[in-house]
């Protein structure tokens, strides 16, 4: 019910007074109660109600002393069951008491009962108004977009590897532990060693200053019985991505591996 009411403290004592007998509107009209002395109605605050339309919610506000006396002096009526009302103040306090939020009110109780049941959903169900697949794909653009820019700052690690692999991609997985090594130049290898303060040594072949990993896949002639297919000038991704050249490939590390002590001497 849409409209302006007001309720006394005890709904089953009060009366409905029309403002303006002339209008038959319900939002025109009050409700007072309480003790009549001398056939007036003493009603020091008289509460209105609006009840928002469609259920929405209800707002409750009061007038006391002059305003009301000055609002209800309009009253006037022939009707018996209709008394005029007095001023019981000489103040004019506006208030705006507290009213319970999900007592009849059926909007707010639907509110509630939609709040309870998103509440006991695992997942948060959110309307951004397109669809799923485009905002994954903008998100996944964005994280390669990021990733491809932290992967090209010159002052970040992994130079070695970026000389190899200069574009980020999410297909590719390198897990084998030679393929590590060869892509980061982080092993069993003299350089290695003394970069991280290991072991102070260097290959016993003496050709190569830095003996790095692709020292032995390429050059070490301590190893080249083994070398049949890779030669010293075939590109790294070429050995990576040629399954008979892979597999040569992780055969020499496995030999460093294996005869580390005849390969490497002490500085």
């Amino acid at each position: 019910m849409n409209g302006t009411e007001c309720w006394n403290v005890h709904p089953c004592r009060a009366c409905r007074y029309n403002i303006d007998s002339s209008v038959e509107d319900e939002s025109a009209s009050f409700l007072a109660g309480g003790v009549k002395p001398h056939g007036q109605a003493y009603f020091p605050r008289i509460f209105f109600q609006k009840r928002l339309e469609e259920g929405g919610g209800l707002v409750t506000a009061g007038e006391s002393s002059k305003s009301s006396d000055m609002l209800y002096s309009k009253a006037s009526s022939s009707d018996t069951e209709e008394e005029h009302i007095s001023a019981s103040a000489s103040d004019s306090r506006d208030f705006l008491p507290w009213v319970k939020a999900h007592v009849g009110i059926e909007g707010n109780e639907a509110a509630d009962r939609a709040a309870k049941l998103a509440a006991a959903k695992s997942l948060v169900e959110v309307h951004l108004g397109i669809p799923q697949n485009t905002i994954r794909n903008q998100l996944k653009e964005l994280l390669l977009t990021e990733w491809q820019n932290r992967w090209d700052d010159d002052e970040a690690n992994g130079r070695f590897t970026h000389a190899i692999f200069p574009s980020v991609s999410r297909t590719r997985c390198i897990f084998n532990k030679y393929d590590i090594q060869a892509v980061t130049n982080h092993g069993l290898c003299p350089q290695f060693l003394r970069r991280f303060n290991l072991r102070n040594c260097s290959c016993r072949c003496g050709e190569d200053n830095h003996d790095g990993i692709h020292h032995y896949i390429f050059q070490c002639p301590l190893l080249g019985h083994l070398r049949r297919k890779i030669k010293n000038d075939t590109p790294l991704l070429a050995v990576l991505f040629h399954p008979a050249l892979r597999e040569e490939m992780r055969s020499l590390l496995k030999t460093v591996f294996s005869n580390e002590i005849d390969i490497f001497q002490e500085d």
